[in-house]
Formats: structure tokens, C-alpha cells, sequence
């Protein structure tokens, strides 16, 4: 389990995980492409209506936030029901 990076001063839960990640050099060698839709919503959108576009496969993960368990996790290419999730 990862929570803290070399000379980070942030100690993270899992929901700004991905953002504290995206920090370290050459990330996207290993980290998958990861949203936090209550930050980046629009964001990811954006990027979904991209792939979209280029006819990519399209599902993503849903997790929820807190303490879930995989409790509620999903898998869907629906951004309609993406969007919803955030309710």
C-alpha cells in the first residue's frame, strides 16, 4: 500500500490518491488513467467524449468514495449513468 511518495509532505486517502500520484515522474508508465469525478468531472467527460470519438473501448470502473468496501462498485461505458454516480 502506497500513502506517501519521497519528499511529499501529504499524506492522502484514497479518493485524492490518483491526484497525488499524477505528481511523480513518468506516473503514466504505471498509473491507469483515474478520475476523481467530484474534482474532475468535467474533465473526465471531456476525455470519455475523446475516446468516444476515436471509437475506443470506453468502460470504466466506478468506486465509491468512501469506505466501500466494492460495496456499489460498477463497471459501465454509460456516461449518463457515470454522470449519475455523483448523487
Amino acid at each position: 500500500m502506497i500513502n506517501q511518495f519521497p519528499f511529499e509532505n501529504l499524506v492522502t486517502v484514497k479518493d485524492l490518491l490518483a491526484i497525488v500520484c499524477r505528481r511523480v515522474e513518468d506516473s503514466k508508465k504505471w498509473l491507469p488513467i483515474t478520475y476523481n469525478l467530484s474534482y474532475e468531472l468535467p474533465k473526465f467527460i471531456e476525455y470519455f467524449k475523446k475516446r468516444e470519438r476515436e471509437s475506443l473501448d470506453n468502460h470504466w470502473i466506478l468506486k465509491p468514495w468512501n469506505l466501500a468496501r466494492s460495496i456499489d462498485t460498477s463497471i459501465t461505458n454509460n456516461l449518463n449513468q457515470i454522470i449519475r454516480s455523483q448523487e
